[in-house]
């Protein structure tokens, strides 16, 4: 087996390269070559060419010793292009579609990865791939979510990417290099520039949505296996102080308030101070939520915690959640008082009490639904009350670690900003609703 392997590793470099030379080939002369035929043979002569060596390497040789070995992603681009034009056919609408999605998955991910792969950010993404904690379950919320939205062709591409990954045929142990190479990078930004902003403008609600819960699901079913097969990288690195579940649950809360602030905005000559001062709570609530996430900026910008608040924080940090008080000679920690049994009360009656009468009286017009619309509260929908009570079910039950509350306000948060920005009583943050408001 591990024989094998080796012979895969050292074979696909010159594989890849030679599919390059000869797509490369099929482009300078399809133009030449109207015939099928044609092209079949110049592809598959400039591909036999490639591997047959002069000065005792091939071009191929010369190529990967350039290039080095391509990534999957692009191999499957090359053979569907390949494809379509020695069969002089088209993609069907849903490939071109995902190849769309593939696009802009591909060009924003390399904005990000080479400039702080080459040094031009504390942080470098590249490293991320080695052991990747963070990449893996990434690309698995992508593939869960193809498979749901029906996007099968990029979900399979992905698929193939994560298999190759676990199967090891490549000598690099890196993620990255099985999702995306330079020139893959370089052809992904260059379709995203013609496309403009009109890929962007495509995705729906619905999809926002899909992708917002497949991201947080896929995180808590990798931190769930994590937690009882790697315990020190759950707690060590995936849950990790200003680590990337802080990170996302701090820039959940703050969307939350600048989803807040730009409803106050547009509505302001619109409501009534009660509407508006409701939303104006919501969003404060976030932006509170987010700043206690990252300590207020204390880590980012390097000051000290106040002295009012070292000997009662329990982490020495600037931040009112994680103070311990004395209350009858008895130290009382506010987290567990005010954001765990204040906060889980809140929720019960959030989900239990609130959201059945509503919906029982929305049917009508009743009073209570017409109080919930004056107040300005988003209601949860079906999957916003079901996804609060799956994520402390698996959190409580699945993960045994004292870091497990990180994943609880990870996968919390998430669910919170679709609660806000995506409620099922949307229509009250219209400007032209006035019915239940006025």
């Amino acid at each position: 087996m591990a024989l094998a392997m080796d012979t895969v590793q050292s074979l696909l470099p010159l594989v890849s390269n030679a599919l390059l030379i000869a797509c490369t080939a099929l482009i300078l002369g399809q133009r030449w070559l109207p015939q099928t035929l044609h092209r079949i043979s110049l592809t598959v002569l400039a591909f036999i060419a490639s591997l047959i060596p002069f000065s005792d390497l091939s071009l191929a040789h010369y190529l990967a010793g350039l290039l080095g070995n391509l990534s999957i992603t692009s191999l499957v681009l090359l053979g569907v292009y390949m494809a379509c034009r020695c069969g002089n056919i088209s993609p069907h609408e849903t490939i071109r579609t995902d190849l769309n999605r593939l696009y802009l998955i591909v060009g924003t991910a390399s904005i990000f990865l080479y400039p702080s792969a080459l040094g031009f950010s504390q942080f470098d993404l590249y490293r991320e791939g080695y052991y990747p904690i963070v990449l893996a379950p990434l690309v698995l919320s992508i593939i869960l979510l193809g498979i749901f939205r029906s996007w099968f062709f990029l979900s399979t591409l992905l698929s193939a990417v994560f298999f190759g990954y676990g199967l090891g045929v490549f000598e690099s142990s890196n993620l990255w290099d099985y999702l995306m190479d330079p020139l893959v990078a370089i052809f992904c930004l260059s379709r995203l520039w013609k496309a403009g902003s009109s890929l962007i403008h495509r995705i729906s609600d619905p999809a926002l949505q899909a992708a917002a819960v497949s991201f947080a699901g896929s995180f808590l079913l990798f931190s769930v296996f994590l937690s009882h097969f790697n315990h020190d990288a759950f707690r060590y690195q995936l849950t990790i102080e200003d680590g990337f579940t802080e990170t996302i649950t701090a820039v959940s809360l703050f969307l939350v308030a600048v989803i807040c602030i730009t409803r106050l905005v547009r509505l302001r000559r619109h409501r009534p101070l009660l509407f508006l001062g409701m939303i104006g709570f919501v969003g404060l609530a976030g932006l509170f939520g987010a700043g206690e996430e990252i300590s207020w900026g204390q880590r980012v910008f390097g000051w000290e915690t106040p002295e009012a608040l070292l000997d009662y924080n329990r982490q020495a940090e600037t931040g009112l959640h994680n103070l311990v008080v004395e209350v009858n000679d008895k130290k009382v920690s506010i987290n567990k008082v005010i954001f765990g049994t204040g906060l889980a009360l809140a929720m019960l009656i959030y989900l239990f009490v609130m959201t059945p009468l509503y919906r029982q009286h929305r049917a009508r017009n009743g009073p209570f639904a017409r109080l919930i619309n004056r107040l300005a509260i988003p209601m949860p929908k079906n999957y916003q009350a079901i996804g609060y009570l799956i994520v402390v079910a698996c959190v409580e039950l699945l993960i045994d670690s004292s870091k497990r509350g990180e994943m609880t306000e990870f996968a919390g948060s998430i669910i919170f900003l679709l609660n806000v920005t995506f409620p099922d009583n949307q229509e009250i943050f219209d400007i032209d609703f006035e019915q239940a408001v006025s």
